[in-house]
């Protein structure tokens, strides 16, 4: 049995703020933690590159990540105020400007982010994450790689550029309502889009027929769709990690309710959401995502014990 050290930080106490994905010649992942007892506004951000170690229990105390300005850079929270639900107190809340445009369909109503909304060119892009489940959605057209691995998408195809973010949330409530596409994945689909049993022309006849559908009975935006579709194939290189692996099957790790939740492993690969982890030939999953805001510790420390602040 191998006992795994932590190679994502070697303080006693992280804050977990984010995680995030970048892509240059490949997606890269990050986690963005903070060392809670010592400097808990001081953002540390450290690669989660695959064959990484990691050691740390998941306690369930929860304190504000702060929020993120409108070039994606996360600002800490003025007073590391404790929370209860979600990941941000009410200050912080009340200057995310942007995590007000999520349920936008185009008719902006956040002041906040009119500017941004008017003059910010977006992306439509259509992602496929299981054999039967697409979804919908908007980016801005320089996060559109970062935003479609932030969700573990499986393969994706952008389809329209609009000159604002406000036209691309038009299309994209036209797309959910007019041909039954979602905007949004839930537990199930998050999971199964971690499965195996995938082969890339799963994904792309699913959407070639959606999109041809699509184009074929959207006169009304036919200007902003575009001729030469760009796709991007995440699965080939989550597979090939995963199968270089010896995986067969993911199972998941979840923590019973008001449990402190140990994740410990080789990392195998981030995607989406989740840290797939090899512990002693156990191929499992941890939804991280679902618990940033809370108290990492490092080793054996139980959260009793601690004086937090």
């Amino acid at each position: 049995m191998t006992d795994f050290k932590n190679d994502l930080f070697d303080f006693e106490i992280a804050h977990l703020k984010w995680l995030s994905y970048e892509w240059s010649t490949k997606p890269t992942a990050f986690i963005l933690l903070s060392d809670f007892k010592n400097a808990p506004k001081e953002v540390i951000k450290t690669e989660l590159a695959p064959g990484i170690n990691v050691s740390f229990m998941i306690l369930n105390d929860k304190y504000c990540i702060g929020y993120p300005d409108t070039d994606d850079n996360l600002i800490p929270c003025e007073t590391t105020t404790r929370v209860t639900l979600g990941n941000q107190c009410r200050e912080c809340i009340d200057k995310d400007i942007l995590s007000k445009c999520t349920y936008c369909t185009g008719d902006c109503v956040n002041s906040g982010a009119l500017e941004y909304c008017k003059t910010t060119p977006h992306l439509v892009y259509l992602a496929a994450f299981t054999k039967d489940f697409i979804k919908v959605g908007t980016t801005s057209e320089k996060r559109a790689e970062t935003r479609l691995l932030e969700q573990g998408a499986n393969y994706a195809r952008i389809i329209a550029r609009t000159p604002s973010q406000g036209l691309a949330k038009q299309i994209e409530e036209y797309i959910k309502t007019t041909f039954s596409v979602l905007d949004k994945r839930n537990k199930r689909i998050k999971e199964e889009s971690l499965g195996l049993g995938f082969q890339t022309s799963d994904f792309t006849s699913m959407l070639d027929e959606k999109i041809t559908e699509i184009k074929k009975k959207s006169s009304k935006f036919s200007e902003f769709f575009i001729k030469d579709i760009q796709e991007f194939d995440f699965y080939s290189r989550y597979a090939t990690l995963l199968m270089a692996d010896g995986a067969t099957r993911i199972s998941f790790q979840r923590a019973e309710k008001s449990k402190e939740l140990k994740v410990e492993g080789r990392l195998v690969c981030p995607k989406g959401d989740f840290l797939v982890l090899n512990n002693n030939g156990i191929i499992s999953a941890v939804n991280l995502s679902s618990k940033v805001g809370n108290l990492l510790s490092n080793g054996a420390t139980k959260s009793k014990q601690l004086n937090l602040l």
